[in-house]
């Protein structure tokens, strides 16, 4: 009578390949995760910064720099879209903890205004 199944050395096999398979799969999974999540948190304070500098323009906001807004200030304006959601803590922009993020506008030595988020 045959025996039916594997031998030891084709599992063995298997999961060498398996390992080797996983090996290099893992850190570019890993790679391309964390690269998305900086793009989104880069698209997120992008957003913000530029709903800032319309805000400054169109609303002719000219306090003697340095000075701080809200987003919260953004929202109620209409600056900012409600969907916005932060990636840092997966709520949307309308949630109390983001509504709270400051945003400092300040002039440099050529006159020309500068925008931060302050963290």
């Amino acid at each position: 009578m045959k025996n039916k199944g594997f031998t030891m050395v084709e599992i063995l096999a298997v999961f060498t390949i398996t390992g080797i398979i996983l090996l290099i799969a893992v850190p570019l999974v890993i790679n391309a995760l964390k690269t998305s999540s900086d793009q989104a948190r880069n698209r997120f304070k992008d957003e913000i910064l530029l709903a800032t500098e319309s805000y400054i323009q169109v609303e002719n906001i000219y306090d003697a720099p340095p000075f701080v807004i809200t987003v919260g200030q953004l929202l109620n304006t209409g600056y900012i879209k409600s969907t916005l959601v932060n990636p840092e803590n997966k709520k949307k922009i309308t949630d109390d903890t983001n509504r709270k993020i400051e945003i400092e506008i300040s002039v440099n030595e050529d006159g020309i205004y500068e925008y931060r988020i302050l963290e």
